[in-house]
Formats: C-alpha cells, sequence, structure tokens
C-alpha cells in the first residue's frame, strides 16, 4: 500500500481577516462586534489512492526506518532507507519498481544524517542535513552543499540557531532556502528565507500559523484528558 501526497511546495503564511463593524446610538454610543473565532483547518480533506506494485525479484521495505518522497511532476515514488541510504524507485504509471541506488554514508559526497529528502527530478535530491544541505545526483555525486552559520541566520531574533534547519526546503526555481526554526521555550516559529549563499534574506514572524499550532496543542491536550 502507498499513500501519495504532493510535497508541500513552501511553507504557506497564514491569514485571518477580522472585521470591525460599529454603529452610533442615540447617546453616541458605539458598539464593536466581537472578533469571530476561525478555524482554518476546519474544511481541510486529502485523499488516500492505494495501489499495487510489481518489484520484480526486489522487495520493498516499509519497516522502520524508511522515509518516502514523490518527485515534482508526481510519476516518481522514492523510498530511502536513511540508515543504509538505500533509495528504490517506484514508476506510478507503470506501477514497477525500476530502479535501486544507494547513496554514501560516509566520506565527500555522503548527504550526512537526515531524517527527510527532496526529489527536484528524476536524477537530482536536496538532502536537508543539519549544517550541511545538499544536492546529490542519482549517481551518488554532490553537485552542490551550504555551509550554514546558524549564529548569523537567527542573529537578532530569539530563535534557537540550532533550529535553522527545521524542515527546511529548497526552492530550486528561485534558488532560496525555506525552514522554520523556533523558539524553544516559547514554542513559537518563524519563517527563515535565505538566499542561494544560505545567508539571511529575511525572518518572519507567523502569527496566524502559530495560533493554528497553539489551538491544535490544546485540542490533543484536551483529548488527553478525557
Amino acid at each position: 500500500m502507498l499513500s501519495f501526497e504532493k510535497m508541500t511546495r513552501l511553507f504557506a503564511t497564514l491569514s485571518l481577516v477580522v472585521v470591525f463593524s460599529c454603529k452610533e446610538k442615540s447617546d453616541s454610543e458605539s458598539i464593536i462586534s466581537e472578533p469571530k473565532k476561525m478555524n482554518i483547518l476546519a474544511d481541510l480533506t486529502f485523499s488516500v489512492d492505494t495501489v499495487m506494485v510489481d518489484t520484480g525479484e526486489d522487495l520493498i521495505n516499509f519497516g522502520i526506518p524508511f522515509i518516502s518522497s514523490l518527485s515534482p511532476n508526481a510519476r516518481y515514488y522514492y523510498i530511502l532507507n536513511y540508515k543504509t541510504l538505500h533509495v528504490q524507485k517506484i514508476d506510478l504509471d507503470s506501477l514497477k519498481m525500476i530502479e535501486t541506488f544507494f547513496f554514501e554514508k560516509d566520506g565527500p559526497n555522503s548527504p550526512g544524517f537526515t531524517f527527510t529528502f527532496q526529489p527536484l527530478s528524476e536524477d537530482r535530491f536536496f538532502f536537508p542535513n543539519f549544517q550541511r544541505p545538499s544536492i546529490l545526483h542519482e549517481s551518488g555525486e554532490k553537485i552542490r552543499s551550504w555551509n550554514l552559520i546558524p549564529g548569523n541566520i537567527t542573529e537578532g531574533f530569539p530563535v534557537e540557531p540550532g533550529s535553522v534547519t527545521n524542515r527546511v526546503i529548497l526552492n530550486s526555481i528561485l534558488d532560496q532556502l525555506y525552514s522554520l526554526p523556533l523558539n524553544y521555550e516559547t514554542s513559537e516559529y518563524y519563517l527563515a528565507v535565505l538566499d542561494s549563499l544560505g545567508e539571511r534574506i529575511k525572518m518572519l514572524t507567523l502569527p496566524e500559523f502559530q495560533k493554528q499550532i497553539n489551538s491544535l496543542s490544546e485540542q490533543e491536550k484536551a483529548k488527553g484528558e478525557v
């Protein structure tokens, strides 16, 4: 069984519009309406496709520690064992596993330790390593890497430097990196936008995103107390 969802392209900045209305009364007293609370995720839906895949003489290992990702054109599905860096490539048109390849665990071409990866094309992959994100070719060759300096990126913001690569993704069109660094003490998230050299372009607060995170946390807490 395989579940397919297109990767999120970028981190969306959530917004609410609160409209205040007021009217004059005979005694010059004005009434301001209360802001209406909204849950913008209330109508969120998703679908799951289940398919049978011909794996040939190989087997797909869905046990931990596998992670998976979809190609940008949604044609290929990749399964990566992040401990062995063994990758299996599935063609979703023919529903066959068509290729198996490896990345180096050590050495100059190693993507380093990672919990996720991002296919950029049929043969290029972005690995968001903690300090040195990189792009690797299917052949195993490292094409590009960034040497991020967390202290410079978070300077002037109440953000933990070590969280700079939290959920980092690459926008290959704009040649920019995006991540969600946070303040561990307050659990507040920020949106970091980095240029092609890995230097900060801007750091944005996410107040509406934070409201949704807090709301979901409260809901989970309430469920646990029931």
